[in-house]
């Protein structure tokens, strides 16, 4: 189920939304979304890399350490710049929210 656009936080699940299409080209993504307005955007290393990311619904949280392990980067880093690219790919028709992930349950909580 998409949820409509909503904020994105560590437990969103996010997805490709499959109204575009896309290629990687010399090691960047190139994407056109084919909802309303044709755009073409281009992706440098690291958002490709959470593109191919996005082939599955993901947390934003595993995304996140997911590229600290990768790149070798501070994760309060990776997370603001995370979150900071991912509402705007949302806001492109790029990406959409797939559902809120569930909160873990504590030992002794229901």
């Amino acid at each position: 189920m998409t949820v409509p656009s909503s904020r994105i936080d560590e437990n969103t699940l996010v997805s490709r939304d499959d109204r575009s299409i896309w290629r990687v080209v010399d090691g960047r993504t190139v994407c056109l979304t084919l909802d309303g307005e044709y755009m073409v955007h281009e992706f440098n290393e690291t958002a490709t890399r959470i593109w191919s990311l996005l082939e599955e619904p993901r947390s934003v949280g595993d995304i996140a350490r997911s590229i600290c392990e990768e790149y070798d980067a501070p994760l309060d880093r990776i997370e603001k710049d995370i979150a900071a690219f991912l509402p705007t790919l949302q806001e492109t028709g790029l990406i959409c929210v797939v559902e809120r992930a569930k909160e873990p349950v504590l030992d002794g909580e229901m």
